[in-house]
C-alpha cells in the first residue's frame, strides 16, 4: 500500500467513514453470517429427516415379523415410508419451515423407485430417442402427427403397470 492510500485511509478514519479494509471485513462477516444461516437450515433439515427416518426404522423393525415373507408387503411398507416422508415435508413447508430442493428430489427419487419396485414399469427415459408407436406414445403437441416407427424424443416418461399402459410416454418431434 503506498503512501497516498494510507493518507486517504487516515482521512476517511478522521472523518468517520469506514475504511476500504473495514467494508471488505463487513463484506467477509455477511457473507458468512449468510453461509452459516444456511448451513444452520440445512443441519435442522437433516436433523428432522434422521429422526423421521429413526422413528420409521423403529416402526419396520417392529413390523418385519408380520411381512417377512410377503414380498407385497414389504413393497407397500416402502411406499408409506416415501409417502409418510412427504407429508411430513408438506407440514414443514406449511409450518413455514424452509425444504430445500436437493431433500425433496431426494425423497422423491426414494419414491419413484418404490412404485418401480412394486410393479410400475416406466415407458420410455426423458430426452431417449425412440421410435413413435401411437399406443405407448402421445405428441406433446397437438399440432404434431408422427408416423409409427418415426425417431422422436420423450419429455414425459410414460408408465405401465403389470403390462397395462396407465399412461402414454409424451414426445416430440427429433429436431
Amino acid at each position: 500500500m503506498n503512501i497516498l492510500d494510507r493518507i486517504a485511509q487516515a482521512w476517511q478514519a478522521l472523518l468517520g467513514r469506514p475504511t476500504r479494509s473495514e467494508t471488505d471485513a463487513q463484506a467477509e462477516i455477511v457473507s458468512l453470517r449468510r453461509r452459516l444461516g444456511e448451513t444452520t437450515l440445512q443441519l435442522h433439515e437433516s436433523e428432522q429427516m434422521l429422526n423421521f427416518q429413526k422413528s420409521q426404522m423403529e416402526h419396520l423393525g417392529s413390523t418385519l415379523d408380520c411381512c417377512e415373507n410377503d414380498p407385497l408387503d414389504s413393497r407397500i411398507e416402502d411406499l408409506v415410508a416415501s409417502l409418510s416422508q412427504l407429508r411430513m415435508q408438506g407440514s414443514l413447508l406449511q409450518a413455514g419451515t424452509e425444504i430445500s430442493g436437493r431433500s425433496v428430489m431426494a425423497l422423491a427419487g426414494k419414491l419413484a423407485d418404490s412404485l418401480e419396485k412394486a410393479g410400475l414399469e416406466p415407458v420410455g427415459i426423458t430426452g431417449a430417442e425412440i421410435e413413435y408407436d401411437p399406443e405407448a406414445c402421445e405428441p406433446l403437441s397437438t399440432a404434431s402427427a408422427f408416423v409409427a416407427g418415426e425417431t422422436v424424443i420423450v419429455k414425459f416418461i410414460g408408465y405401465r403397470y403389470r403390462g397395462r399402459l396407465v399412461r402414454k410416454a409424451l414426445v416430440q418431434r427429433k429436431d
